[in-house]
């Protein structure tokens, strides 16, 4: 059951690669100068791309325009991207591999960079995988790399060249731009885009911030009613007809999911978590000759809160419908829940008591308006006997959730 959630969950992202095209409205700016209207596959990058994919209308044909062909390219008010010949040291960021050497080790590359800030003031940004280059540049002239970089310093000590601080500090002087601010200044977006809108608002120079249209992570608090139908089995092979199947019993359950929508990739994944409070209830009768009376009957009862954490990929249909696809792995804490044996005079004849174990979980569902929701979750089996060694169990789920978003 497991390898066949894991392998459906891979058809389904596998398929999102060639159903999710979205091409939006750009433009582009070629070799000679030329502005072309067109529309733009938009992958929302976290990495620099080097290219893109366009239509000249909504359903012409796909043309891919690389960096060679390219000046300029851009979405609505969000993405703008130039190509540019510059300095680039692409030293290792990590730990285990740092570079004995304090002073970047340039390079030079034709790339596209991200604008971040347009003004008298310019703002650039390159991502490679963990590799984050920032560039600056006044007035349009040319274009400066921002100098941070982690070295091994002598001892086995771990330096940091904060070069970008003074660059900044020369480049950008104006009475509001103090330099207690430029001294803790760090090497983020979050940080230095402030700066260059400060910096350009002093100077009373107009400019643009592509990013400020763009979204941090979105917080969504949602109730999921659901109705599951669960299967218990359980084996005990010391004894005779020890093996026992309970069959699907219908319950109901009730859960309150968190969900952390990450800002890429067009708002596609989100973190899930869902604390959901569950009860299961069965009995079974069998006949055996373990016990006086040859009748044996097990009641199960089982109440625990499940806590599944996971990752939520959305398809979007259109602006107002989407589908999506979870991967959960379940911590599962026990609040009450007992397994008991009687004899036919209804004697008891032993009592286990039931802990539940982790296991995972694939959901299929649709969302409607942002508020509506409904889904089919499949849970792998999951231990309930995990205390006594001459005990099997697999507890089962199949859930169909409703779901409203309060927030």
């Amino acid at each position: 059951m497991k390898e066949q959630l894991l392998f459906l969950l891979f058809a389904i992202l596998s398929f999102s690669c060639y159903s999710q095209i979205r091409f939006e409205e750009g433009y582009f700016i070629d070799n000679t100068g030329k502005k072309n209207e067109c529309y733009i596959k938009n992958m929302d990058w976290r990495n620099t791309p080097s290219g893109f994919m366009y239509r000249r209308s909504q359903n012409g044909e796909v043309v891919h325009a690389g960096m060679e062909q390219v000046k300029e390219f851009g979405i609505g008010s969000t993405y703008k991207y130039v190509r540019s010949t510059v300095k680039i040291d692409r030293s290792a960021d990590k730990l285990d591999a740092l570079s004995e050497s304090r002073e970047p080790v340039f390079g030079e590359e034709q790339l596209f960079l991200k604008v971040l800030v347009e003004g008298k003031a310019s703002l650039y940004r390159y991502a490679d995988g963990n590799m984050i280059r920032y560039y600056y540049r006044m007035d349009g002239g040319e274009m400066v790399p921002l100098v941070y970089k982690k070295y091994r310093a002598p001892g086995g000590n771990i330096g940091t060249n904060y070069e970008f601080r003074r660059q900044l500090w020369n480049g950008l002087k104006c009475n509001t731009i103090k330099m207690e601010r430029i001294n803790t200044l760090r090497y983020k977006k979050p940080e230095l885009i402030p700066l260059f809108t400060r910096y350009n608002t002093c100077m009373d120079a107009g400019f643009v911030n592509y990013d400020k249209h763009r979204k941090g992570v979105d917080f969504n608090l949602s109730v999921r009613p659901r109705i599951f139908s669960g299967s218990l089995r359980m084996d005990n092979g010391a004894l005779s007809n020890g093996k026992m199947d309970f069959g699907s019993r219908t319950g109901f359950a009730l859960g309150l999911e968190a969900e952390f929508v990450l800002p890429f990739n067009k708002n596609k994944w989100a973190l899930v978590l869902e604390p959901t409070y569950q009860e299961y209830k069965a009995d079974k009768t069998q006949e055996t000759s373990n016990v006086s009376g040859g009748i044996l009957r097990a009641e199960m009862e089982y109440t625990s809160l499940e806590i599944p954490l996971g990752i939520r990929h959305y398809f979007f249909l259109n602006d107002q419908s989407r589908l999506f696809v979870n991967a959960f792995y379940i911590t599962d804490i026990k609040m009450d829940g007992s397994l008991e044996f009687k004899r036919a005079d209804d004697s008891v004849y032993n009592t286990l008591e039931v802990e539940g174990r982790q296991n995972l979980a694939l959901g299929l569902g649709y969302k409607f308006r942002d508020r509506y929701s409904v889904e089919i979750r499949f849970q792998t089996a999951r231990e309930v006997l995990g205390d006594y060694l001459s005990w099997n169990s697999d507890y089962q789920k199949i859930e169909f959730i409703l779901g409203y978003t309060l927030f």
